[in-house]
């Protein structure tokens, strides 16, 4: 369905009993709703599923960049809004991380657990160098030049030899992100800045980390793990950033764990 929220028009897949407790999956960058296709057939049988599409991304409208970090969370909450769902545990890999840390902190009230995958609280200057060069770039040349690297980056080798299907369809989802979408994005990655304060966070918060992942490495899971109160970590091996597609069975397991533990309490 297409929801109009916070000024735009989002794109927002719903799966499972309209009253079962709501789950929202937040996709990385340069992906959409469909990057969840592992996990959602496993979450429908307990829970609600919301998956939409962030900002600008697969069926969702752009608009111009810059995007902050507390725009991308006020689209969540807005979107909540326009499903009448009050809270959802909220799940969120690499910018859907973020998303959703910024979610707990400026909207605590909308969030009852937190599983944040592949993801990072806060830039460097390194980092934040390496993002200005990706909005340059692409503002340059397009995306088209990102598929390969991108690729790379998402999946070990032994996924993009074996799993082939699962490598062309994240290779469609960033040809099809809009450049000023990725510009956006890229922009709120940039000047994330959240670890200060993630001490603020009260609810149940399941940390995935993956050893390969070159994209948010495993130090940057082990700070949050360090900031959040009660924090849990979990690290996947010989996995790379997409966590979720790369290694699903033990993602979706261990997701349905925590969630019912945190729903039960």
């Amino acid at each position: 369905m297409h929801i109009e929220a916070n000024g735009t028009t989002f794109f927002v897949e719903t799966a499972g009993k309209p009253d079962a407790p709501p789950v929202l999956l937040i996709h990385s960058l340069s992906a959409d709703h469909e990057a969840w296709r592992p996990q959602i057939p496993a979450l429908t049988e307990h829970f609600r599923v919301i998956a939409p599409d962030i900002r600008g991304h697969g069926k969702s409208r752009a608009t111009p960049p810059p995007y902050a970090m507390e725009t991308l969370a006020d689209d969540m909450a807005a979107i909540l809004d326009a499903l009448d769902v009050p809270a959802a545990h909220v799940v969120g890999l690499s910018i859907g991380g973020m998303i959703a840390q910024t979610m707990a902190l400026n909207h605590a009230e909308r969030v009852n657990s937190l599983l944040l995958a592949a993801t990072a609280s806060e830039m460097n200057a390194e980092r934040r160098k390496v993002w200005d060069d990706r909005i340059a770039s692409v503002e340059r040349d397009g995306v088209e030049q990102l598929v390969e690297p991108t690729l790379q980056r998402w999946f070990t080798p032994p996924t993009h030899d074996g799993d082939p299907e699962t490598v062309r369809l994240c290779a469609a989802m960033i040809r099809r992100t809009p450049p000023e979408a990725y510009m956006g994005c890229a922009a709120a990655i940039r000047d994330l800045n959240l670890t200060a304060r993630l001490g603020e966070i009260s609810v149940p918060t399941l940390i995935f980390s993956a050893d390969q992942d070159a994209s948010t490495p495993p130090e940057l899971q082990a700070m949050i793990r360090d900031a959040v109160p009660n924090a849990r970590l979990e690290t996947f091996t010989g996995t790379a950033h997409q966590i979720g597609l790369e290694r699903p069975q033990r993602f979706n397991e261990l997701m349905m764990g925590f969630l019912k533990l945190a729903q039960a309490r």
